[in-house]
C-alpha cells in the first residue's frame, strides 16, 4: 500500500525484480492501476513495468466487490442486484415455482443464495437511504414472486416478510454490521480493522455528505 506515485513505482520495480530473479515476468497487459481519489481535471498518475505503461482503470473488482474512485456504492449495488437477480432466475423454475416444495424451503433457498449474493461484503457498506430502498425493492419483489403475490393483491411490503419469516434488508444490514463489529473488537491490537476502528482522525473541511 502506497500513498504517492514515487513509492508505488518503486514497489512495482521491486516486485518486477523479484519476479525476474525467479525466472518469471509480470504481464503488463493483464495488470491494471486503480488510483483513488482522482479529481478532475487532475490526471491519474502513470506507472510502468519494465518500461511498459500500465492501464489506468476507473473501477476495480476486488474480492467480488467493485471499487470506484469516489467510493460510491451505486455501481456496487447495481452489480449486486444483477447478480442476485441472475441467481434467482436460475432457481426460479426448479425451486421457486416448484409446487412440490413448501414455502419454507423456497424462502430458505432464496435467503441462502439470492440474498447472500445481494448482501455479500455489505458489513462495510455505508449506504444512502435511496440505495437501501433499491435493495428493499428487489428483496420484496423476489418474495412476492415466490408467494405469487401480484400488484392486484395490494399487499404491503411487510406482508411478504411475515409470510416468509424474514426481515427487511435494512435490518439485515444492521445485523451484519453488528456481527462485523464484534469480530473487529475481538481482533488483536495490531489488526488493521481494529486500528482503524479505534483510531482518531480529523474530518475534512466543509460540509459532509448527508446519508
Amino acid at each position: 500500500m502506497t500513498h504517492n506515485r514515487e513509492s508505488m513505482q518503486r514497489a512495482l520495480d521491486v516486485i518486477s525484480g523479484i519476479y525476474s530473479s525467479l525466472g518469471l515476468q509480470i504481464n503488463s497487459q493483464k495488470t491494471e492501476i486503480f488510483a483513488q481519489p482522482i479529481l478532475p481535471p487532475k490526471e491519474a498518475p502513470q506507472f510502468y513495468i519494465n518500461g511498459d505503461p500500465i492501464k489506468i482503470v476507473n473501477q476495480f473488482k476486488y474480492l467480488g466487490s467493485t471499487l470506484t474512485p469516489t467510493c460510491s456504492l451505486d455501481m456496487e449495488i447495481k452489480n449486486r442486484i444483477n447478480l442476485a437477480s441472475a441467481a434467482f432466475g436460475r432457481l426460479r423454475t426448479r425451486v421457486f415455482l416448484n409446487n412440490d416444495l413448501i414455502y419454507g424451503t423456497k424462502t430458505a433457498v432464496n435467503l441462502a443464495f439470492c440474498i447472500f449474493t445481494l448482501l455479500y461484503a455489505s458489513e462495510t457498506w455505508t449506504p444512502y437511504r435511496r440505495q437501501i430502498q433499491m435493495l428493499e425493492n428487489f428483496h420484496t419483489r423476489c418474495l412476492k414472486r415466490i408467494f405469487g403475490i401480484s400488484w392486484e393483491d395490494r399487499a404491503t411490503h411487510e406482508q411478504p416478510y411475515r409470510r416468509s419469516n424474514t426481515t427487511s434488508i435494512e435490518t439485515m444490514l444492521a445485523n451484519g454490521r453488528l456481527r462485523w463489529l464484534g469480530h473487529v473488537i475481538r481482533m488483536p491490537d495490531h489488526g488493521l480493522p481494529r486500528q482503524i476502528l479505534y483510531g482518531s482522525s480529523s474530518r475534512s473541511a466543509g460540509g459532509q455528505k448527508k446519508r
